[in-house]
């Protein structure tokens, strides 16, 4: 028989749990946008973006043009780059990666109906949840949202896209009435370039002459099997990016230049190919502000020739910076098909070395990035990650790297950046499987004589494994020991690192413990949601050093219909995460119970903890089902409820024992 356990919540504060802002996106070179489909569900209705803007424009590409350019703006003044993918139309909130899903961009485009007051809601990035809503942007199609006004309504929703809050001060984007100027003021740019930095160098050089061009790397013994590759940003519209290349030994054939910006940036290309006497050979340019792939074909080479490409745009605005990627492909020789090469362009691969996208591009399913620099399996080989450049010293970090089989540990050095006297460090560090051959393994955290520090493990499931330490010293060096994930996980393949120092620590609730045992198997509770809000659920199984190997923690919750609406395993001694998700009001039933014990089930200790997200999840509506429920008779007060149990409390949920 179950055993029902009360537990209690200690309110901390008198309200819901707000949206966090001031949370940067973990990647902000790699966001994707897209425009969900007509009929996508946002919240239980259908989004209706197309048939309301397209009503108000032209034609779609005009509205579309305002939306991005919406997004450039803010981006071109930091560290961010966004490019516009496919949307498959999958419900809004659906579970999936938080960024990099394969089925729509990191941020959606959506429209519903929703109250009069607002024009938009957006749901800012937050680390601390795995969920896609996050970054999502949902116009209201009752508003009267037409030419005159759809700029200045997205660059706010865009900033708040971007993890900036609201502002007091009527000349900024962000702040809460619109601003008819629909312009950044110095203090949205000084905002903007606290989360990401100011913009960095662009990685090639910038004014550049074909005295000075870059030459295009190439990977060990290249005889032309694949396509020469090279990443660049335009950072300024007097930004001039040149690249060269030799064609092979010999070869005498066909080549075709690629420039591409499509799914990487809204930069508007244009391409010029000279030979080496300065002719222009070929020339292309693109009409698109959406992202775009312009091609120049040279029929004929000369092998003994150097032939130059020149990168700018014809367009004198935002859309006239940008990130793209570069390709050179010797048509007569290369094994690589044409299909495969934009989405390798689009990334996450700037920093890989030429073998290394030569191997991507050769054998996508096998690759292993950096594995010829396993040397730095232990603390005294660690790897010393250097600084990205746009970011105050020491404090962001990344790499993109691989375990081997032969290779199942791996170590880096950081160092934590100054800060003013008397305030601690908080890291955060997080781990994402490549589109290639992808893992997630974990991490542990060192500090400068290999003791371990203490850290909790915010997300280990849903493709992120999420790790943060608060209370770091200044200056100090740490370390990060990268290892393959339990089984049945994968042990092999790529994953991306990033450490961020100076983030803002998690603010995580401890939801219910309890053991489990073999005269305890189940435990059971009443959850009451009074408000949609969405949950990040933490599952942390321990044991005794008797317990089954096998032996796990199940989680299900159930909702008034008799319906599974989350489930989660916990092996025993593991910390695991899902899906973030989204609970209308309503009545659940939570369980805990033992499976996949092979013998008397051992006695097993269980925390659930985790977020939730109430203060904007999801546009207003009049929809029963989002409703808030469990008022109090006596107190209309919105942040006050009364739970069936008899609490009364101004937590937006409350667990009690079942009955």
């Amino acid at each position: 028989m179950a055993k029902f356990r009360p537990l209690v919540v200690e309110h901390l504060e008198a309200r819901t749990a707000p949206a966090v802002f001031s949370l940067p996106w973990r990647d902000p070179t790699h966001l994707t946008l897209s425009f969900a489909p007509d009929g996508t569900e946002i919240a239980g209705q259908p989004s209706d973006l197309f048939q309301t803007l397209d009503s108000q424009f032209p034609t779609p590409a005009s509205w579309q043009s305002l939306i991005v350019q919406a997004f450039q703006t803010w981006a071109v003044n930091t560290n961010v780059s966004v490019g516009l993918v496919s949307d498959s139309g999958a419900p809004f909130g659906v579970a999936g990666l938080t960024q990099g899903d394969p089925r729509f961009g990191d941020i959606r485009i959506g429209a519903r109906p929703m109250a009069s007051d607002v024009m938009a809601i957006t749901v800012p990035p937050d680390p601390y949840f795995s969920a896609t809503l996050s970054g999502d942007l949902i116009l209201n199609s009752s508003a009267n949202l037409n030419p005159d006004n759809l700029f200045s309504v997205v660059l706010h929703e865009a900033g708040l896209a971007l993890g900036l809050g609201e502002s007091t001060d009527p000349s900024s984007a962000m702040y809460s009435y619109d601003n008819p100027n629909a312009t950044l003021s110095p203090g949205d740019v000084q905002n903007i370039q606290a989360l990401y930095g100011t913009p960095a160098p662009d990685p090639n050089g910038s004014d550049h002459s074909f005295a000075t061009a870059t030459p295009m790397s190439e990977p060990p013994l290249y005889i032309g099997l694949t396509p020469l590759v090279a990443y660049g940003d335009r950072t300024s519209l007097s930004d001039t990016n040149v690249f060269s290349f030799q064609p092979v030994p010999l070869y005498t054939g066909s080549v075709t230049i690629e420039l591409q910006t499509s799914g990487i940036s809204f930069l508007q290309p244009s391409l010029e190919v000279y030979d080496q006497n300065f002719h222009l050979l070929g020339q292309a340019q693109s009409t698109s502000v959406l992202g775009d792939v312009v091609t120049v074909h040279l029929p004929n080479v000369d092998f003994l020739q150097h032939y130059y490409i020149e990168v700018g745009s014809p367009a004198q605005d935002v859309f006239g910076m940008g990130r793209y990627a570069l390709s050179v492909t010797f048509d007569g020789l290369t094994l690589v098909n044409p299909a495969s090469l934009p989405d390798i362009l689009r990334g996450p691969y700037d920093s890989l070395s030429a073998g290394d996208i030569a191997g991507l591009l050769i054998n996508p399913f096998g690759v292993l990035f950096n594995s010829e620099l396993d040397t730095n399996g232990t603390f005294l080989t660690a790897e010393p990650l250097q600084s990205q450049p746009g970011y105050p010293a020491n404090s962001q970090y990344d790499t993109v790297a691989s375990l081997s089989a032969l290779f199942g540990t791996e170590f880096y050095k950081v160092q934590a950046p100054p800060a003013p006297a008397g305030t601690p460090e908080v890291l955060t560090v997080s781990l994402t499987a490549l589109p290639v051959n992808g893992i997630v393994p974990i991490v542990a955290l060192f500090d400068a004589n290999a003791d371990p520090v203490s850290a909790d493990i915010l997300l280990n499931g849903n493709g992120t494994y999420l790790l943060q330490a608060t209370g770091l010293n200044p200056g100090a060096t740490y370390y990060l020991r990268v290892t393959a994930a339990p089984p049945p996980a994968r042990a092999v393949g790529n994953y991306a690192l990033v450490a961020d120092f100076g983030g803002v620590p998690a603010d995580t609730q401890s939801f219910v413990d309890g053991t489990l045992s073999q005269g305890n198997p189940e435990d059971e509770y009443s959850l009451y949601v009074a408000q949609s809000q969405l949950f990040q659920f933490v599952l942390s199984s321990g044991a005794d050093t008797a317990c089954d190997d096998d032996a796990q923690v199940l989680l299900e919750i159930w909702n008034s219909s008799g319906q599974l609406v989350f489930s989660l395993f916990g092996p025993a001694g593991q910390t695991v995460s899902g899906a973030s998700v989204l609970l209308t009001p309503g009545q659940y039933q939570v369980s805990f119970s033992i499976v996949n014990a092979s013998g008397a089930a051992p006695p097993i200790g269980y925390r659930l903890w985790g977020a939730n997200l109430s203060d904007p999840i999801g546009p207003a509506s009049s929809d029963p089902t989002t409703e808030p429920m469990y008022p109090c008779p006596n107190d209309p007060s919105v942040y006050c409820y009364c739970y069936p149990d008899g609490t009364y409390g101004t937590t937006p949920y409350e667990y009690s024992p079942s009955n």
